[in-house]
């Protein structure tokens, strides 16, 4: 079942499949967090020519960045996903949305909400078109963002599921305050639990994930470039940590701090450059447990 969602998202999202990854399970971790950046990116913030973005107010800001929150959890967990598909594919045009209601989507996180916005929209220019060939654009239209609102569900839902699972094993702490300012040396540290066993004890540890930004930002754009290489730093090392655990990586091997690897080619963070776990990184762990 992952095998087959996950090529369904790749063909409608055309997102290449990381060969450096191994198993459904980080592949369908990676994925979320790409497409959720990707949404949360797109949002809108104004006409950046006669508009300065304020900047944002970091000192209560608390973030799950690698867990599904609660109320998301219980929402998820109520949706069956064969009554969805019924609803979307048997319904007439008139009736869909009332009757999409009780699913609360809007509650199911920006990934499955923003999918759900897509697809009202294309909802709405289907049933207002008029000619023959306004009909058959906006059907394609409304088909493609009925699959995806379907798969960001089944998605979500299949994470919640490894996510519950994992939750016997391991435990990563994504519960991380924001700095008030950043400097050009960032570091993030993070809390984790383990046991071997769901009758095993549990041991706790913690890893700080260091980056010195090479590119000098510029004065007016310091601060706002800086949180974004710190949030980027965050979301990749809490993912490194994830992924450590669910290969069955045990936490006692996990390194006190780790110099985070620069892509060569951008002299900047990518997508691997907090997995201590590799093996030819473990050259950038500079203290590990004893």
């Amino acid at each position: 079942m992952h095998s087959a969602l996950l090529m369904t998202l790749q063909r409608l999202y055309a997102i290449p499949a990381p060969a450096q990854l191994k198993g459904a399970e980080i592949l369908i971790g990676r994925l979320v967090s790409w497409m959720m950046l990707k949404e949360k990116s797109a949002v809108p913030c104004g006409n950046s020519r006669t508009k300065r973005k304020p900047q944002p107010d970091h000192s209560d800001e608390k973030m799950s960045i690698i867990k599904i929150p609660d109320d998301e959890r219980d929402t998820l967990k109520a949706i069956d996903i064969d009554r969805l598909r019924h609803v979307i594919e048997e319904y007439p045009c008139d009736e869909q949305l009332k009757n999409l209601r009780a699913f609360r989507l809007e509650h199911c996180g920006i990934y499955v909400a923003n999918q759900f916005q897509t697809y009202k929209k294309a909802l709405t220019a289907y049933s207002t078109a008029k000619s023959s060939r306004k009909i058959a654009e906006t059907k394609e239209t409304l088909c493609r963002a009925s699959d995806r609102l379907i798969s960001a569900v089944q998605l979500m839902k299949e994470r919640l599921e490894i996510e519950e699972k994992e939750e016997q094993r391991f435990h990563v702490d994504d519960d991380i305050q924001v700095p008030f300012s950043f400097t050009t040396h960032l570091t993030v540290l993070i809390h984790y639990r383990w046991r071997k066993s769901t009758t095993s004890s549990w041991e706790s540890g913690c890893i700080t994930f260091i980056y010195n930004v090479l590119q000098e930002p510029g004065k007016r754009d310091r601060q706002e470039m800086l949180s974004r290489e710190w949030e980027h730093l965050r979301d990749s090392g809490l993912q490194s940590v994830r992924d450590f655990f669910r290969q069955g990586g045990n936490g006692s091997a996990i390194p006190k701090t780790f110099q985070a690897v620069v892509n060569l080619y951008t002299q900047g963070l990518d997508n691997f450059s907090t997995d201590f776990w590799r093996p030819e990184r473990q050259n950038s762990s500079l203290k590990k447990d004893t």
